[in-house]
């Protein structure tokens, strides 16, 4: 027998060719038995009222079983003619498990791998009160899901996009990822199916725990394998551990069939990892067109008809997020189109992550190659995808650290040069080039590179202009009527929500003023407080030069001055320092909390502070979503908005909890009302006015407090909560249905509600007569009939979208970041958290 009908030492009767014709020949010697007994004659057995089978029925049933063969024999046949020219012809078979060895699932790359969050306008959560544990969240619209996969297929080869791969929903359904991988290793292994998967996570350490407990998720637009640890990885090594076994598993996913026939540090292999991150750094990766949720914000309604801000980054965005390389794609972007600057910070695998492949020697030389051609892929997904920019710095840094490993600077007329270099041989063994300006790093004795301070910095004027990070409330800039009608405001101070927003702005701008004396310091801070109008900030200004004087205050601890300038030095605000570190005690002492705060707070109402009256309203706000639905909601209102300090509010809210612990519901109701005339659509004043009301038994009452707050929500986390707290108080009206529907909807944020949401539903599940748990769609309706809000409505999440987008193209950036922040929680999206911290 030769090799060519062995399978890793099995028989040949083992093998799919031994039952292809052990299977013919059983069919043949059946079908002519049959014909030779007559049973396939049209009479046969039609006598004495018998019934025999249909001949045509026969007929089927035995060509279906002469396809069976056929099929394997077809497939091998079709995959010899379609196979790796350079692949080992030895042992074509070794390193795939079989069909026969796992359940697989065949996975095509040309449809989201799994549900995309839902992309209407309404709140729509995804759990059900069946699931044993929280919901996985989407992170790919349907409005772009189509074009997005189209990329990602696109960008991957065509041998990828139609593999079967075994672990996939394993993984992505498993609790611990991590013990289902050890698992999955172990069984292999000692079954002795061949399987170069399985022996490279050996040789990794995953049967013998060196992955802490984690999830597993495939990413929607590249298709790579995303591993998250339950909890942050405790070290370095822990790190890399996960990093490694991304990258086994990604170059299964991502690679042609032959490549893992042969382990992954054998030649044959290495040549074909090395030859797809060549290719990589010529081909361009589609850039599907961006989503029409945010397009609305433009005049012609489709982004692609201009070259805005926000458009720019959503587009290098969303490429970034398409690469199919085989370790993470971990970015951050600082950008100044106005000078055609980009800025783009990376973080590298260290040579161990890359310890599946070779011996330390090689594993230096491969992350060396890697860093430089992942930075230069990078660096063509800028120019290629934002024609205005002109240079970009491309800095390389490893986990956790802020100092670059590798360092690039390229203009447009270095890209060429730079791809030619990256896509060179010479790379595959970590050769880099020596004298070329563009680049700059510096080698250790063993090979690695060594830190180097940043020559280019997040706050660099050259890709971050200061005053993009202003915040609104230290501007006086007028609003395009655009942005005007979808906030409700005409200035930017109405999209401010911080009241410290102006110390917080005039601190930074005395910071390097400081000096290393007190006298200097003191000089900087006089020149401030006669400069400035703002109360609060002459205030800290006295305050802080007071301290620095008598010694308390140290001109050096920089840290602690910019704390004071941004919790003031009134008295309201030392009041609720002292009091807050009271309430995180292990003990609370409601008595000693209500000592520190309920004086400052009975000065402030004797003074008629923070009063309304016919010129202003003050108000105090959680998020700029909220600062804006209340803008809209009181357009009418001609008076100016003010801003409470967040100590005041803060303040209300203990003194009221306070008095609620000790049954002194009269005193805490006076507090939560003032709480409701400043934060009317604050989840905190819907809490406790619920709460109080609770106490008293005002249960129709209690209720009412988080129905009209939901109606105002703006965030997913707060209405989950509100959901959570209903559910409570629909139980003590005594409308079970309710509540479990409420329920069901607090289950949407496995960060909320969800641990106490789950176990108080079960139990209220098995104590109730009959109850039973609810679908989303059915709770939804549910609650609707009752007129209760299921979530966010679809007006104000369109208004949110446009005003993000017109807030990023109006370099106001601050509250930019705030809305999109906000809108990530609605939609979980990672060209959104990209987009975020773009803009920070």
């Amino acid at each position: 027998m030769t090799d060519r009908f062995k399978r890793g030492g099995r028989d040949f009767f083992e093998t799919r060719w031994g039952y292809a014709v052990v299977t013919f020949v059983i069919v043949v010697i059946v079908f002519t038995l049959l014909l030779l007994t007559g049973w396939l004659k049209p009479d046969h057995g039609a006598t004495n009222g018998s019934r025999s089978p249909s001949p045509i029925l026969l007929i089927r049933f035995l060509v279906f079983l002469v396809l069976i063969p056929l099929r394997f024999l077809w497939s091998r046949f079709r995959s010899a003619g379609h196979s790796d020219p350079s692949a080992p012809t030895k042992d074509p078979d070794v390193g795939y498990p079989r069909a026969e060895d796992y359940h697989t699932e065949t996975i095509h790359l040309g449809t989201t791998p799994y549900a995309p969050y839902a992309s209407h306008g309404s709140y729509t959560p995804t759990a059900s009160p069946g699931d044993p544990r929280p919901p996985a969240i989407g992170t790919t619209p349907t409005s772009s899901a189509s074009s997005i996969a189209a990329a990602a297929a696109a960008a991957i080869p065509v041998s990828a996009s139609k593999r079967t791969i075994p672990l996939v929903k394993m993984l992505e359904r498993a609790d611990d990822a991590g013990a289902t991988l050890a698992d999955m290793t172990r069984h292999t292994l000692e079954k002795g199916v061949p399987n170069r998967l399985a022996e490279a996570l050996e040789l990794l350490g995953v049967t013998r725990g060196v992955l802490p407990p984690l999830h597993a998720n495939l990413l929607p637009r590249n298709g790579c394998m995303w591993l998250s640890p339950h909890e942050p990885e405790k070290d370095r090594d822990t790190h890399d551990a996960l990093v490694a076994t991304e990258m086994a598993i990604n170059l299964a996913l991502h690679l042609p069939l032959a490549t893992l026939n042969t382990s992954l540090d054998n030649p044959a292999s290495l040549s074909r990892i090395h030859g797809y991150l060549r290719d990589l750094v010529h081909t361009s990766v589609p850039i599907p067109p961006p989503s029409d949720e945010f397009s609305l914000a433009y005049p012609s309604g489709t982004m692609s008809a201009t070259n805005s801000e926000w458009e720019c980054r959503y587009r290098l965005m969303t490429q970034l997020e398409s690469l199919p390389l085989p370790f993470r794609v971990i970015h951050e972007l600082r950008m100044d189109l106005s000078q055609g600057n980009a800025l783009i910070v990376l973080e590298v695998p260290r040579p161990s992550c890359l310890a599946v492949l070779a011996g330390r020697a090689r594993q230096v030389a491969e992350a060396r190659g890697y860093a430089l051609r992942f930075a230069v892929i990078v660096a063509r997904c800028a120019f290629e995808a934002i024609p205005a920019i002109t240079h970009v710095f491309v800095s390389c840094r490893t986990y956790g650290s802020d100092e670059d490993v590798l360092a690039l600077s390229l203009s447009r007329s270095d890209k060429h040069r730079l791809q030619m270099l990256a896509a060179s041989e010479a790379l595959d063994d970590g050769m880099l080039p020596t004298g070329e300006r563009a680049i700059s790093f510096t080698l250790g004795q063993d090979g690695w590179f060594l830190p180097m301070k940043p020559s280019v910095t997040f706050d660099d004027e050259r890709i971050s202009p200061t005053w993009r990070r202003k915040p609104a409330g230290a501007r006086d800039q007028r609003l395009s009527p655009a942005l005007a009608s979808v906030t409700g405001t005409r200035t930017t101070r109405g999209l401010e929500v911080l009241e410290e927003a102006a110390r917080m702005d005039a601190y930074a701008s005395i910071a390097d003023k400081l000096g290393t004396t007190t006298e200097s310091a003191v000089a900087a801070l006089v020149a401030l407080k006669d400069a400035s109008e703002d109360d609060a900030v002459r205030a800290t200004c006295s305050e802080t030069i007071q301290r620095l004087l008598n010694g308390t205050m140290d001109v050096g601890d920089t840290q602690e001055i910019a704390l004071l300038f941004m919790s003031g030095a009134r008295p309201i605000d030392q009041a609720f320092a002292r009091a807050e570190r009271l309430s995180d005690a292990d003990e609370l002492d409601p008595r000693a909390m209500l000592d520190q705060v309920e004086g400052a707070l009975t000065n402030i109402t004797r003074a008629g502070r923070y009063q309304d009256d016919k010129h202003a309203v003050w108000r105090y706000f959680e998020s700029v979503a909220e600062r804006i639905e209340y803008n809209l909601m009181t357009r009418d209102d001609p008076r100016e908005l003010r801003l409470v300090p967040t100590a005041y509010y803060k303040s209300l809210l203990l003194a009221s909890r306070a008095h609620r612990m000790m049954g002194e519901f009269k005193a805490s109701k006076r507090y939560a009302s003032e709480m409701l005339r400043i934060g009317p659509i604050c989840i905190d004043t819907a809490m406790e006015l619920n709460a109080i009301c609770g106490m008293e038994s005002r249960f129709y009452d209690a209720a009412d407090a988080l129905i009209r707050c939901l109606e105002h929500a703006m965030d997913s986390y707060d209405i989950a909560w509100l959901h959570y707290r209903l559910a409570l108080t629909e139980r003590s009206i005594g409308r079970d249905d309710l509540a479990v529907a409420c329920y069901t909807l607090a289950l949407t944020r496995p960060d909320g509600p969800y641990p106490y949401a789950r176990r108080e539903l079960d139990e209220f599940l098995k104590q109730g007569e009959g109850l039973s748990p609810m679908e989303l769609e059915e709770a939804s309706k549910a609650l609707c009939q009752a007129g209760i809000p299921t979530g966010l409505r679809d007006d104000a999440v369109a208004r949110m979208r446009q005003a993000a987008t017109l807030c990023c193209d109006a370099g106001i950036f601050p509250t930019a970041r705030a809305l999109v922040m906000t809108l990530h929680t609605l939609r979980p999206d990672d060209v959104l958290a990209d987009m975020a911290s773009s803009l920070a």
